[in-house]
């Protein structure tokens, strides 16, 4: 059976002024269910490509199409409800509870003035929380949360109003390795229960080999190469990348271990 495209960037380009390309004729394609990791070097393009499938950014060219539609002919609330994006840093002045944050995910959904005030709606953001390990904090403000804990809330805001597509820009930013691992256990988790597909941006190549089925290697905003972890990062590819000598090597369970 073919593979479904949900995903699919058509010789994209992009540059904030003239002289200055961030994104060069750029082509990729997301199959349904995939867990595609995004990776290259800081100024590769990884970002703007973020901000770019956000919609928070417009290419000078090519296009972005998303279940077979130009990302731009989707209304914000379509699109919300077919593309969830979970940022880097997430502020709010606002003293919000994990169950109010969750619930603002409902809203391209459900609407606003309904958004998690039914029994249905209390029903699953309870269980939102519960798959990321958020049960007993439901009712308190994310600004007594520790680091850990507040990234695990904006994850479980993402899926509420069930989307197709999750994007993930640096999910593991804290330094701790017991902490990163748990929560890209719980992406996985996730992806699984809600059938989600994801584009994650990570600067990990460690973990980008772990978790990510398929990787795209940037390199001044083209895309160097396309394939399973194995094929991607090599340290022939990583050299050329990252201007890095490294050795790779296999762990267990296949991951792929990186000495500099």
């Amino acid at each position: 059976m073919a593979e479904t495209v949900l995903l699919e960037i058509d010789r994209l380009s992009f540059a904030y002024r003239p002289d200055q390309l961030i994104l060069r004729d750029f082509s990729m394609k997301v199959s349904s269910g995939d867990f595609v990791g995004l990776i290259g070097a800081n100024g590769a393009g990884k970002t703007t490509m973020f901000q770019l499938l956000s919609h928070y950014l417009r290419p000078q060219a090519g296009a972005i199409r998303l279940d077979g539609k130009p990302l731009e002919a989707y209304s914000d609330r379509e699109r919300s409800q077919r593309m969830a994006v979970v940022p880097q840093a997430f502020y709010t002045p606002l003293p919000l509870t994990v169950h109010q944050l969750i619930s603002l995910g409902r809203t391209p959904q459900i609407g606003l003035t309904s958004r998690g005030n039914t029994p249905d709606s209390r029903q699953e953001i309870r269980q939102l929380a519960e798959a990321l390990e958020l049960g007993e904090f439901l009712d308190r403000p994310m600004t007594e949360l520790s680091g850990g804990e507040r990234q695990r809330a904006i994850l479980a805001a993402a899926p509420a109003p069930r989307p197709q597509l999750l994007l993930l820009d640096e999910p593991t930013s804290a330094p701790d390795l017991g902490h990163t691992v748990a929560l890209m256990d719980l992406i996985c988790r996730l992806q699984e229960q809600y059938q989600l597909t994801i584009l994650m941006i990570t600067h990990d190549l460690e973990l980008a080999g772990r978790y990510c089925r398929r990787l795209l290697l940037l390199k001044n905003g083209r895309l160097l190469k396309d394939g399973t972890p194995e094929e991607v990062i090599t340290p022939e590819l990583i050299q050329q990348a990252y201007n890095c000598p490294v050795d790779v090597v296999s762990g267990r369970h296949r991951d792929l271990l990186i000495s500099y």
